[in-house]
């Protein structure tokens, strides 16, 4: 009898020990070359976007607002989006520490002695088909979608001066090639952001599917004053910030036309 309840001990103990390894090593981005496009890409775009603006302010033909504008709302809307990706596992530790996921009410496997066995497998497939999803091939359809998307754009914005830039490109410092580069920079900022953004719809999504995997068991006492669910709200906010550049460049933008 002893024997085993020192199995199902260490057995839960194995099972944690797996959750902690999981978390830690939670790869949002599996992809290497992904991965370095999206770290790589902020720099890229602060880099030509300062040099666009201040040949545009030497040369006195004018700042490309379009560009600047929409270089920083893209790096500020990366820039948040790495902040979520490291948060992200720690949301789910918090979430597990503080014992406030259990078995669905429904669930007959519901027993009081293998509760927290049961739970903690539960979470450790959730994590594992979690990083799963993330990591499908969709990505790239989502991908393909912003290199559409993006290009479609620059055409709208300069499509005289994209194509002047492709017909004069001679040497790499050249200023129509300069012109080229920005534009070839915006481009592949729009498959990456697609990539990205299947990633942070993964994310939104999973915060709906732990209310249909699990139940909460809310912690009335809890110092956050959320029943211990904060970091749910935490999450969701932390979504709604990555988005929120671009309505605000929208909204300024508004004012700016309807001001001159």
């Amino acid at each position: 009898m002893k024997s085993a309840r020192r199995d199902s001990k260490d057995h839960v103990k194995q099972t944690k020990q797996s959750i902690e390894q999981s978390l830690s090593n939670l790869q949002i981005i599996k992809d290497l070359k992904i991965r370095r496009l999206f770290e790589f890409i902020p720099f890229a775009i602060v880099f030509f976007v300062t040099i666009q603006a201040f040949a545009g302010w030497y040369s006195k033909t004018g700042v490309d607002l379009l560009y600047l504008s929409g270089g920083i709302a893209i790096t500020v809307s990366i820039i948040l989006t790495r902040s979520l990706f490291e948060e992200y596992p720690n949301f789910f530790e918090v979430l597990w520490r503080r014992n406030v996921l259990t078995l669905r009410m429904g669930d007959k496997k519901r027993r009081e002695k293998d509760s927290a066995e049961e739970i903690n497998r539960l979470i450790l497939v959730f994590l594992h088909a979690l990083q799963e999803r993330m990591n499908s091939r969709i990505d790239i359809l989502f991908g393909m979608f912003g290199l559409l998307v993006s290009g479609w754009l620059i055409w709208l914005l300069d499509e005289g001066a994209l194509t002047e830039a492709y017909t004069n490109v001679n040497s790499v410092f050249s200023v129509y090639s300069l012109v080229f580069l920005i534009r070839l920079t915006f481009f592949v900022t729009g498959f990456v952001g697609g990539v990205i953004g299947w990633r942070v719809i993964v994310m939104a999504n999973s915060v709906s599917q732990i209310g249909r995997d699990f139940d909460f068991e809310l912690q009335v006492n809890h110092p956050d004053g959320c029943g211990g669910l904060r970091p749910i709200g935490d999450l969701c906010l932390k979504l709604a910030y990555i988005i929120s550049p671009f309505p605000i460049l929208l909204s300024l933008w508004l004012v700016f036309i309807n001001f001159f």
